[in-house]
């Protein structure tokens, strides 16, 4: 008798903690939600609290996808950044194993001290080696290596991570896109290291006594691809009659027909007697029909003890138990059907035939970095694997087969090198130099350093001539082109091959690509110099650090500023270089506000004339106020870091051109994936600003943002974001907009606390305004912080265009801020007793009108009515006397379009 199971499946029951290796408790949130899962939809967008929701069947079914890990099992992970793969060298099939040595990315330790594999990782490193495409991955580690599963002991998982099959207990749902894996994957077995295992994969894992074997593992994780989850209709009622441990493997007193997935046969000795015959021999009739090779007309009655008694040998027995050989008991024989499950989850689609299915697996060993397999791992592994192929079809009568061949790619041929730029030079060689290696592949090969060769043409129609490229190190080549009198345009291109016939041998550089090219004569192009003009700047926030990129045909030799304070004489600012083709300057010091900073950036190229380009010929103006600005579009004071330890930050500049966003500025802080895919779960990062000195009463924080972040409902969040504010170096506090946030944290133990605000949910770029005058006089710290729990999220958080606005200065938005453009300024005094000001800036003649709102939106007041000429206006009107202390808004139209709206705080 076995006292503990020694196998879990993590994604398969509404249980956080479901990989412990004893039977876990339910987690908090899991036990508040709804049991029932058949029917559940897996997309975020569809949830809904009058049927059980996607929330739910993530608890159930979806709950460790992430384009990042599978690793929802443990309670924290170390903040990681992307990673990228690594070059391995042991990479490759050995007697139908797929051998993966780590490449960089599928490991980490999580603060406790145990490491954990990401599963997705290791998938997606199958796929870039393989052309197949299987159904199931089983996944052991290297001898010495161990998984953590989230429990002490834990030995192996199941992750379902695609399901199209309705009627199993499993709602229709597939997370590969999220997970970047191949489509056709539908579960991902997790098995642990190969030292956990006997030599003989028969043998008990847990010595005598233990009723399960290295083949029982294996056998148990691969059918929870389809069980055991389902739930029967008992007179209207779901019934949990079937399940046992977990709800996801088969119960103790449920005739299972001695089923991999636990439970017991039960053969009837006597009238309503009964003994346990066998456990974890085979796939049972149900196990049949729900893996779809036995047909509903081949389905028996289903048996279920009732009220067992008199139990033999003495002990508590629940459907939970621990299955075993030779357990006697009384009791009532109960008689179930299909039909009865069907009224519960629905007709299993697609219908189940009389057998003849092939599931492909394909077998990975997974070794360390720098790390070969082993022979004795390769042994021991192609004895299971041997073995599996045959236990599968022997545990299901035949009905069921497996595919155990895989299709190996050899790895590319990769060219990397730096195009050579024109030259003025006549008749002087020019070495090319290419770094040539063989990328990640399962078919090993090496670089024929014979191939490796260097072609060139002086006439697009002109014959092409080549010569061997010569090795300096195993995996760099170079050669040198003859000179080219003046005037010669040069088209060159680098090929190589590999070792093995089956990998082509024109690539990067090959046969169909575009050659690169080259010009021999005097340079008199001046450089390009692309910059996003920085309009206006607080003092306090000086210096304004610039960004350049300044490229030219035979190379950038430096970069400065121009400028001029007010109408001082120009002064010279070197640049830094930054990068391939970047520069920076630093801009203004100490400067009064409405001072003009006037500034352009010059790049020099390498030609003999010594040609200047600009990046703007009349000059760009850069106005001194007393808002800071921050547009993101040049280099920034901001940081981002993790809030709690373990916890990941995922903030980064983004593109604004691949954001549907306002107008105005190129890049954008995202907290969110990198590339497109939902963000992974387990986050708590921060966006911080610089310290901001002195903050007088009545200033406000501006910015504009959207977000797509996994909400509960409508009122509650799983993952949120909000603005929060240390004043002083003190405890952060959460900052709250105008209007409010929109949501609530839902639960606990997440960053945020259970209740507290924040916002969550969709929404379109938007501007948010907060009030800043609680924290005068300063100084203060601002920061942007999302966090997303264990679980599936969305396309995260973007912020741009932050503005901490000072009462009584006009606020001259960049880029609305140069001469001729409009602005509407901030209305002061902030609070107000009588009298209220408003600064704006108009290009050309205008009507405008000025009301003042109450928060519901009605018009308490109008503040100004009339055409105004272009130009800088200060408006003034008297507050109504019979208005009370509060919060209102001021609305300011122009020609009747809005034009913007003012927050106003009157004190009576």
């Amino acid at each position: 008798m076995r006292a503990r199971p020694w196998f879990v499946l993590t994604l398969s029951a509404a249980l956080l903690a479901a990989a412990a290796h004893a039977a876990p408790l339910p987690s908090p949130r899991a036990a508040a939600e709804p049991a029932v899962r058949a029917i559940s939809d897996v997309s975020r967008r569809a949830e809904s609290n009058a049927s059980p929701s996607a929330r739910s069947l993530r608890r159930t079914v979806g709950c460790a996808a992430s384009i990042d890990a599978l690793h929802v099992h443990a309670a924290e992970w170390l903040a990681r950044g992307p990673q990228i793969p690594l070059a391995t060298t042991h990479t490759r099939d050995i007697g139908g194993i797929a051998v993966l040595e780590d490449d960089g990315s599928f490991f980490y330790t999580n603060s406790g001290g145990q490491p954990h594999l990401d599963i997705a990782s290791v998938a997606r490193a199958y796929a870039r080696t393989h052309a197949d495409q299987p159904d199931q991955l089983a996944i052991y580690l290297a001898s010495g290596l161990d998984q953590w599963l989230g429990s002490p002991g834990a030995l192996a998982a199941a992750w379902v991570v695609r399901n199209d099959v309705a009627g199993i207990g499993l709602g229709l749902y597939d997370l590969t896109g999220a997970l970047g894996i191949p489509s056709r994957l539908s579960a991902l077995l997790t098995m642990n290291g190969l030292h956990r295992y006997p030599d003989d994969p028969d043998a008990p894992i847990g010595g005598p006594g233990d009723t399960f074997s290295t083949m029982d593992v294996l056998a148990h994780e691969f059918g929870h691809r389809w069980l055991s989850y389902t739930f029967l209709d008992s007179a209207g009622t779901t019934s949990t009659l079937l399940l046992g441990r977990d709800l996801q493997h088969w119960g103790f007193f449920f005739d299972s027909e001695g089923s991999f997935m636990e439970g017991c046969e039960w053969q009837e000795v006597a009238p309503d007697s009964f003994v346990t015959m066998s456990v974890s021999e085979r796939f049972g009739s149900l196990d049949q029909y729900l893996m779809g090779v036995r047909t509903r007309a081949e389905m028996d009655s289903l048996l279920i003890i009732d009220n067992p008694t008199d139990l033999s040998p003495a002990g508590h027995y629940i459907p939970t138990s621990i299955p075993q050989v030779g357990v006697s008991c009384d009791g009532r024989a109960v008689r179930w059907s299909v039909a009865d499950i069907e009224r519960v989850h629905g007709v299993r689609l697609p219908a189940s035939t009389s057998g003849g299915d092939t599931v492909r697996v394909a077998f990975v060993l997974v070794t360390p970095r720098g790390a070969a397999a082993t022979p004795a791992d390769l042994a021991k592994l192609g004895v299971i694997q041997d073995r599996f192929a045959s236990t599968i079809s022997v545990a299901t009568e035949g009905r069921m087969s497996i595919d155990l061949d895989m299709d190996p790619l050899a790895g590319a041929v990769t060219i990397d090198h730096l195009p050579l730029l024109d030259s003025e030079q006549a008749s002087v060689p020019r070495l090319v130099s290419a770094r040539i290696a063989i990328g990640e592949g399962s078919r090993p090969h090496a670089i024929d350093p014979a191939s490796v060769r260097l072609h060139w043409r002086t006439d697009s129609l002109g014959p092409e001539q080549s010569l061997a490229m010569n090795p300096s190190s195993p995996d760099q080549f170079s050669a040198l082109l003859p000179g080219f009198p003046l005037g010669t345009r040069v088209g060159y291109r680098v090929t190589a091959s590999s070792d093995s016939a089956s990998v082509p041998g024109w690539l990067a550089l090959g046969a169909q690509s575009p050659l690169h090219a080259f010009s021999i004569g005097l340079d008199t192009s001046a450089p390009l110099v692309r910059h996003t003009p920085v309009r206006a700047q607080g003092r306090t926030r000086l210096p304004q650090s610039l960004l350049a990129r300044a490229t030219d045909g035979v190379g950038v030799d430096s970069l400065w500023a121009e400028i001029r304070v007010g109408a001082g004489p120009t002064l010279l600012l070197p640049g830094t270089r930054a990068g391939a083709d970047s520069f920076t300057v630093a801009l203004g010091g100490t400067h009064a506000e409405g001072t003009r900073i006037a500034y352009r950036l010059v790049a020099r190229d390498r030609a003999l004339a010594a040609n200047l380009g600009y990046s703007n010929a009349s000059w760009d103006t850069l106005l001194v106020i007393d808002d800071w600005i921050e547009d993101f579009e040049n280099p920034t004071p901001w940081f981002t870091f993790n809030v709690l330890y373990s916890w990941r930050t995922l903030w980064h500049i983004s593109r604004r051109d691949s954001l549907s966003g306002p107008a105005g500025g190129e890049f954008a802080w995202h907290s969110g994936s990198r590339d497109g895919t939902e963000y992974p779960p387990h986050v708590d990062g921060a966006l911080y600003s610089p310290l901001i000195p002195s903050l007088p009463p009545g200033s406000r924080l501006r910015f504009e943002h959207r977000h797509d972040l996994e909400q509960r409902d409508a009122m509650r969040a799983w993952d949120g974001a909000r603005v929060e504010i240390s004043l002083a170096n003190g405890p952060w506090q959460i900052a709250l907009p105008i209007g409010g946030y929109s949501h609530t944290q839902s639960g606990s133990g997440q960053p945020f606390a259970a209740g507290s605000p924040c916002w969550s949910g969709s929404s379109p770029w938007r501007e948010t305004i907060i009030d800043l005058s609680p924290y005068a006089p300063g100084p203060v710290r601002l920061r942007f912080r999302m966090t997303a729990d264990d679980f599936l999220g969305g396309e995260g958080w973007w912020v741009d265009r932050v503005r901490v606005e000072f009462p009584g200065g006009v606020t001259l938005d960049a880029p609305q801020v140069a001469a001729g453009e409009l602005a509407l300024g901030s209305a002061w005094p902030y609070p107000a007793t009588s009298t209220l000001h408003q600064a704006i800036h108009l290009t050309r003649a205008q009507r405008l009108t000025w009301t003042l709102h109450d928060l519901q939106g009605r018009v308490l007041a109008p503040l100004h009515e009339g055409l105004l000429p272009p130009g800088r206006h200060t408006l003034t009107a008297a507050l109504p006397s019979t208005l009370s202390s509060g919060i209102y808004f001021a609305r300011v139209l122009l020609d009747g379009a809005p034009l913007g709206v003012r927050r106003v705080a009157i004190l009576r």
